[in-house]
């Protein structure tokens, strides 16, 4: 019978581990332990534990391995043996340990080699345990780890680490939580832990992903908030205990990222879904969207993140990319799917973008973002050790590891690998943006389309566009310092979030994104829908004249908005485009026109906010008929004249032909 035994690669490290997790997180229950399975006794604890001591072994060293077995019963034999092998299988080194007569309790074995005769080069060789009982039948355990030798005259390779901690908005149209804050706190216990790992280690450098609007939020349950139960809306006071536990998170991060060892990643405002940007071809949206976000990012941390765009899915097409670039982005945190499938994906590492002068991709490693999500220490490890040293030192391995609501990622597992990590000579911590300034000799082409998230309900993102058209609208029509304007956008960013899909995808918070596009909708068509366009057909006295035209504004807001013409059998003079202030109640404008040799024209005037259609008459413009008869008596005299000249003219030659 064979069972998976739990592994962990220092007990004292992992014990210091769970004391530091144990002070630090007032509200986490995390151990630093392996988690117990069915392999565990009855107690909780592992049935076989490999303590090696260090993480890696300098070539010419010697290891000192450690094997705790827990023994639930008595054992008349137990049997443990270790094997080492080189990468092509071959034995190195094995030795079995053997104990008689062993009674109930802890049994530790020791494994000292000296690997100086072996002449071990630098890589990573499998380690096999094996431990056997004999009590009532046999027993098995067998786990397998990795013996990473390394070159103590080299360098060592930088590492950097993307958390991202995400949770779904949960505040509704009105600034009330849907959600109680004192119940919903995994995002921010997350940020929390995070924040006093890194005041706890000065060697750490970690970059946080969190959406501005997740700190605003927190900031505002900071301040005292209101929430909506089933009973009705509920105040929680600024003094109460939800609050401070938000203020103190806040004041954590802070302290963290005066440290300089925390940065801020640029994060779009609601973290939208790049994809679906695209799609509505709204992709000029990240810049407002970035643009937002610093202003809660400041307001929350007082500090203002790097200048290192981090995305939903960390997916960017090459019109995104020039986007982002425009909005002040040196660089971008990009999974190799970015990466035009035309090209052989590089390594993790900093390249320049082709096509976006002054824009770096750093391109993240999908095997250690793979070992960081499913809390893997011992892989962590072995994947930046294999960079190590077959990699150019100076090149560095980023990754990327979601937490929050829903995860299965947390700060308790991430901290297993980074301690590993930290005691490691041959790896050390980089920030994002110190990753992104390494030196490039290559570039790469990023993919012209991005992938939106899937399983949306249907429609969703096409009134998520609506509510960003009419809220665009609005906020150019009145100008950003209109609170109405500026409320009804910041719901139409919301509306764009990725964070509504969930970390499995399946949009169980759809209703309330949508919810917050319809109204934000409402908020912009409320003044929008109030503006109306009157046209009626005309006659004018000659071919020259002018259109009136009247605007009636029923808000009591003044609006910027334009007119724009096209004109049929008419030419339109000055410009097609006008733009005008629109003030409460009636205005009125003319547009000249000019029907030239025409007796009749059409003419469309259409009236927009920015890019919006608000309104349009199509008016048919005539010349009277008193000036058509003018102009055709002027043009018969003419003829007559000039036939009477020729009359004359002829006559003239005639009479001097025949003299």
């Amino acid at each position: 019978m064979h069972h998976a035994a739990i592994l962990r690669s220092r007990a004292p490290k992992l014990i210091a581990s769970a004391l530091v997790l144990s002070l630090l997180l007032a509200t986490s229950a995390a151990t630093g332990s392996p988690t117990s399975t069915s392999d565990s006794t009855p107690a909780g604890t592992p049935f076989v534990t490999l303590n090696k001591g260090a993480v890696s072994t300098p070539v010419g060293g010697s290891i000192s391995f450690s094997v705790d077995v827990a023994v639930d019963r008595p054992t008349s034999y137990l049997e443990s043996r270790i094997q080492i092998r080189s990468s092509s299988g071959r034995l190195m080194y094995q030795k079995t340990e053997v104990r008689s007569n062993v009674p109930t309790g802890s049994v530790s074995i020791s494994y000292k080699h000296d690997l100086s005769p072996s002449d071990l080069r630098p890589g990573a060789y499998p380690i096999e345990l094996r431990v056997r009982t004999q009590s009532n039948g046999v027993r098995e355990w067998v786990l397998n780890d990795d013996l990473l030798v390394y070159d103590p005259s080299t360098g060592s390779v930088p590492v950097a680490i993307v958390v991202k901690i995400q949770a779904s908005p949960s505040m509704d149209a009105e600034g009330r939580f849907v959600v109680d804050p004192s119940q919903s706190t995994r995002a921010r216990d997350e940020a929390a832990t995070l924040a006093r790992l890194i005041l706890g280690n000065p060697s750490l450098r970690i970059t946080l992903a969190i959406p501005p609007v997740v700190l605003e939020e927190w900031l505002r349950a900071s301040q005292g908030y209101a929430w909506v139960s089933v009973e009705g809306v509920v105040d929680v006071p600024a003094d109460a205990a939800a609050p401070k536990a938000y203020a103190d998170t806040l004041s954590l991060l802070k302290r963290a990222v005066a440290s300089g060892r925390l940065e801020l990643a640029d994060v779009p405002y609601a973290l939208p879904d790049t994809g679906a940007l695209q799609r509505g071809d709204r992709l000029e949206d990240l810049g407002m969207q970035l643009l937002r976000g610093h202003s809660a990012t400041f307001a929350a941390l007082e500090s203002s993140p790097a200048a290192g765009v981090v995305t939903a899915d960390d997916l960017m097409p090459l019109h995104g990319a020039s986007e982002l670039r425009r909005a002040g982005a040196t660089f971008a945190v990009l999974d190799p799917a970015s990466l035009d499938s035309s090209e052989t994906t590089p390594a993790s590492g900093a390249y320049d973008v082709q096509g976006v002068p002054g824009l770096a991709a750093l391109v993240l490693d999908p095997e250690l973002s793979a070992c960081l999500e499913s809390a893997a220490a011992s892989q962590c490890t072995s994947r930046v050790f294999s960079r190590s040293i077959i990699e150019t030192l100076s090149a560095p391995i980023s990754a990327v590891v979601s937490m929050g609501p829903g995860y299965r990622a947390s700060m308790a597992d991430l901290s297993l690998c980074l301690a590993d990590l930290t005691e490691a000579p041959w790896a050390s911590f980089v920030t994002a943006s110190q990753a992104a300034a390494t030196k490039k000799t290559e570039s790469v082409a990023l993919v012209a389309t991005a992938p939106t998230t899937p399983g949306a309900p249907s429609g969703y993102w096409d009134e998520v566009a609506r509510s960003r058209r009419y809220a665009a609208a609005f906020l150019g029509a009145v100008g950003v310092n209109d609170p109405e304007a500026q409320t009804a956008s910041d719901l139409s960013l919301v509306a764009q979030s990725a964070l509504w899909a969930g970390p499995d995808l399946n949009w169980g918070s759809a209703d309330r994104g949508r919810a917050i596009a319809a109204a934000s909708i409402r908020e912009s068509s409320a003044v929008l829908d109030a503006i109306t366009l009157g046209a009626s057909d005309i006659t004018l006295s000659s071919a020259n004249g002018e259109v009136p035209i009247s605007i009636t504004n029923s808000s009591e807001k003044t609006l910027s908005l334009s007119i724009r013409t096209r004109a049929t059998g008419m030419n339109v003079a000055p410009r097609q485009t006008d733009v005008i202030e629109v003030r409460p109640q009636e205005n009125f404008a003319t547009i000249p026109v000019d029907l030239g040799q025409s007796l009749s024209g059409k003419l469309t005037v259409q009236l927009y906010a920015e890019d919006l259609l608000i309104n349009e008459k199509v008016v048919a413009v005539r010349a009277s008929f008193l000036d058509r008869l003018v102009l055709i008596g002027g043009l018969a005299l003419v003829l007559v004249g000039m036939l009477l000249f020729i009359r004359r003219r002829v006559r003239s030659v005639a009479r001097a032909d025949n003299m």
